[in-house]
C-alpha cells in the first residue's frame, strides 16, 4: 500500500510555474494501514484548478483505479 502512494504522489508532484506543491505522509494509525495524505499547492492564481490522480504507472500500463484507496477526502482554500 505504501509503494502506491509513493507511486502516486511521485507521479502528481510534477512542477507549475510558479506553484509549489507539497505533500505530508502521515501513519497516525498502522495497524489500519491507512495512510493520510495532505497536499498543499501555494501560488496558484486561477480561481478554479483541476487536480487528477493518475491511472497507471510508468513501465506498468494496466488501468490501477489509484482513486479506489481514496476514503474521506477534503478540498479547502486559505478561507477553509
Amino acid at each position: 500500500m505504501l509503494s502506491r502512494v509513493l507511486i502516486l504522489l511521485a507521479l502528481a508532484s510534477h512542477s507549475f510555474a510558479g506553484v509549489r506543491v507539497t505533500f505530508t505522509v502521515s501513519m497516525q494509525n498502522p495497524a489500519a494501514h491507512t495512510l493520510h495524505v495532505r497536499m498543499r499547492a501555494d501560488g496558484l492564481r486561477a480561481p478554479l484548478e483541476d487536480f487528477q490522480m493518475p491511472q497507471w504507472s510508468t513501465g506498468y500500463y494496466g488501468i490501477l483505479n489509484f482513486f479506489r484507496y481514496v476514503s474521506n477526502f477534503q478540498a479547502a482554500d486559505d478561507a477553509g
